[in-house]
């Protein structure tokens, strides 16, 4: 946040502690995605998903 968005050090934590933490964010998510990894593991994952909520759409109609 510092270098791409221009924030101080302390804009930047405030920012990061206001935040929900990731368990509570993923307790109250339908769907998640792991970024933990490469960039082509994240496009797996994603696509993995865009692809399950392709074919649920598509067999609801």
């Amino acid at each position: 946040m510092i270098a791409t968005r221009g924030y101080t050090r302390d804009e930047a934590a405030a920012r990061l502690a206001a935040q929900m933490p990731v368990l509570e964010k993923a307790e109250k998510s339908d769907f998640v995605v792991t970024n933990d990894s490469t960039p082509e593991h994240l496009k797996e994952e994603a696509m993995r998903l865009y692809a399950w909520l392709k074919e649920r759409t598509k067999n609801e109609h």
